[in-house]
């Protein structure tokens, strides 16, 4: 039983609502369609109508335009295997390009920039709170204060600035780390 389209009610069968929406621009197959209006029956409301399932047009219609990014990525073209072996002489060629930059020294491992990140925010730390110093001295000569009495306020000023600094070296290297990871799979050894 095959209801038309033109049914006062709306109603069109399965087989019928795929040709419909190939035609107008949703390309997809009766087996497909199926699984989705099961999917969302609550939503779309499929009644048997016979040995058919019949759902309203109109309504599937604006549920797939609301719920499908049609324009979202092109169905994939079937994979050839001269596609495969041009990936793979590509993938081939980027790992001896970075093999001969690893051995002429134009790349860092990531876990030698995290080392010298580490030794140079110590050499950092040590440097400002030798500042510290040095400034409560200054601004307690210039003042008629005692240095004691500045070097509180310089350190708290120093701490809150480099608790920021810290901040945002981390929010950098979660960034960096989330970067790798998302390309781990295509590089034989962590650079940077």
């Amino acid at each position: 039983m095959n209801v038309s389209a033109h049914d006062s009610t709306g109603l069109v069968s399965i087989t019928e609502a795929a040709t419909l929406l190939t035609a107008d621009g949703d390309p997809i197959d009766r087996s497909t369609l199926s699984r989705y209006v099961s999917r969302w029956a609550v939503a779309l409301s499929p009644a048997k109508l016979g040995r058919e399932t019949v759902v309203d047009y109109e309504k599937l219609k604006l549920h797939r335009a609301e719920n499908i990014r049609l324009d979202a990525k092109p169905l994939a073209k079937a994979v050839t295997k001269s596609d495969s072996q041009a990936r793979k002489l590509d993938a081939d060629a980027r790992l001896r390009e970075l093999d001969l930059a690893e051995r002429e020294g134009k790349i860092t491992l990531r876990s030698e920039v995290a080392e010298a990140a580490q030794v140079a925010i110590a050499e950092l730390r040590a440097a400002l709170d030798a500042a510290v110093n040095d400034a409560a001295e200054q601004i307690g000569h210039a003042v008629a204060s005692e240095p004691r009495l500045i070097r509180p306020a310089l350190r708290k000023m120093v701490a809150k600035g480099f608790e920021a600094f810290c901040e945002r070296m981390r929010s950098y290297s979660l960034g960096v780390t989330a970067g790798a990871s998302e390309s781990a799979s295509s590089k034989p050894a962590e650079h940077s």
